[in-house]
């Protein structure tokens, strides 16, 4: 199942940020293509990434003193926690629960940039 969300992706015109969604966008595409055996050994390194980009994000805002910003790092944090949470199933085999976390972190994406980058 390949996600491909590159063009579903806001650009804000804030060259970091649009950057880091690009990147992530690379991401989630890349794990919708491995095969089922693939997929758990890149599930980690994949929360990984979104651990980084969002922190990156986060930083950027506080910098920039982003009206929003405390709301926004909670969204991060609920994302973060759901997929912490199925991580434990996915590396115990799961590997359906763990492709449908993915499509619905691609489409929490396309909303949360639309309405809170």
């Amino acid at each position: 199942m390949s996600v491909t969300i590159h063009s579903g992706f806001p650009v804000l015109g804030m060259p970091a940020m649009d950057e880091s969604h690009h990147r992530l966008a690379d991401e989630l595409n890349a794990i919708g293509l491995v095969r089922d055996q693939e997929f758990v050994e890149w599930y980690p390194p994949l929360v990984a990434a979104i651990e980084r980009d969002f922190r990156e994000e986060e930083l950027l805002m506080e910098v920039v003193g982003v009206e929003s910003f405390q709301a926004h790092v909670e969204q991060h944090a609920r994302m973060l926690s759901a997929l912490h949470h199925a991580a434990p199933r996915v590396q115990a085999g799961e590997v359906a629960l763990g492709r449908q976390v993915v499509a619905e972190l691609a489409e929490w994406l396309r909303f949360h940039i639309a309405s809170m980058d």
